[in-house]
């Protein structure tokens, strides 16, 4: 079996705020941010966690 690391992508969510979440090769989703962050670097912050 392969493994490789997953992508994460930093996107705006509807209100604004800035959002992480992490996916898989293949495109299923395996986390994302339960909040909305005002700063972009915030939500780096966090998916770096």
């Amino acid at each position: 079996m392969s493994r490789s690391a997953p992508i994460f992508e930093i996107y705006t969510d509807r209100k604004g705020e800035f959002r992480w979440r992490a996916r898989a090769r293949n495109g299923n989703l395996l986390a994302a941010a339960s909040e909305g962050y005002a700063a972009r670097r915030d939500a780096v912050h966090c998916a770096k966690l």
